[in-house]
């Protein structure tokens, strides 16, 4: 099931700056910047109507009798671009002494890319109020707004695995620009500066050492634009009973489908995905192991460390 549309490297390669390398080399790590759609904001924020419910009323009429005239419901609602900003600062005798200045930049330049994005994937998910509006805050308070806080957290859109400890999210998704993406602000995505600028940069210390430094820039926020496009299976825990099953996932479809939801991504831990190869037949025919499952009824599953398994 391929995209088919734009994502951060897609958008990242019209980006004025060194930003698109680091990018391009870290991305893949990351599910929720490879998969998610991406697109740029003008400004830092915009409004926009998100759709909560299909319009009323009968498609079908008699002759000579009109039909009642009905509207969807719409929200609007306010998407703010949050501000990402990391700086790279690297000594600049091993930058001068280097074989390959370029590629010595970019290696210096990944791990901050790497938590930069680390952030920006949590936050997808547990937003400001972190799981459940709990009071542990697994996102962070100066984040924009994930799934967590915009989903429509009832039964028409949850599956409750009922764990009480341990726990953990499984997310049916249908990703696409008018349905979940990340909103990147004043034009561009993740950037970094062509030029690397020389000063002055301080041990632990606090000694003076000649260094380059570069910044980590950009402003993201999440728009989920359609309420019916986000399901999630809750509660998945590590006691008997508790744990991800085939039927908890096909109880999770089964909402898709009643909300007219065509689910493209599923998106879980490691813990969780095999916890479902583990409730299947512990070999095959042949004697081999079940393989680790890379997709389930035809929808890709996304493996990822940026959802908790210790969910409030």
């Amino acid at each position: 099931m391929a995209n088919t549309y734009p994502t951060l490297l897609d958008v990242a390669r019209n980006d004025k700056g060194s930003g698109y390398p680091v990018i391009n080399e870290t991305v893949e790590r990351y599910p929720e910047l490879a998969v998610f759609p991406a697109d740029t904001l003008d400004g830092l924020a915009m409004e926009l109507e998100v759709l909560t419910a299909l319009p009323g009323g009968s498609s079908f009429r008699n002759a000579n009798e009109g039909t009642a005239r009905t509207v969807p419901t719409f929200e609007n609602r306010l998407f703010q671009a949050m501000l990402v900003s990391r700086q790279v600062g690297v000594d600049l005798e091993l930058a001068n002494s280097s074989k390959d200045k370029g590629r010595f930049l970019v290696n210096r330049s990944k791990p901050q890319m790497q938590k930069a994005f680390t952030d920006i994937a949590k936050q997808t998910w547990y937003g400001r109020t972190g799981a459940d509006g709990s009071a542990a805050i697994i996102g962070d308070a100066k984040g924009f707004y994930g799934l967590i806080e915009q989903y429509s957290a009832d039964t028409s859109h949850e599956v409750d695995a009922t764990g009480s400890s341990a726990k953990s999210s499984v997310w049916f998704l249908e990703l696409g620009p008018e349905n979940i993406e990340h909103l990147y602000g004043n034009g561009q995505t993740i950037t970094m500066a062509d030029e690397w600028k020389e000063e002055t940069l301080y041990d632990s210390n606090s000694n003076p050492y000649q260094g380059l430094t570069n910044w980590i820039n950009g402003r993201v926020g999440l728009r989920l634009a359609n309420k019916h496009r986000a399901v999630r299976i809750k509660n998945i825990g590590t006691a008997t009973n508790k744990t991800l099953t085939d039927t908890m996932m096909f109880d999770a479809l089964r909402l898709c489908e009643e909300l007219g939801m065509v689910p493209n991504a599923i998106f879980g831990t490691p813990r969780s995905f095999y916890q479902l190869r583990g409730g299947r037949v512990a070999t095959t025919t042949d004697g081999k192991p079940v393989s680790r499952p890379k997709d389930w009824e035809g929808i890709p599953l996304h493996y990822t460390t940026n959802l908790s398994n210790n969910e409030a």
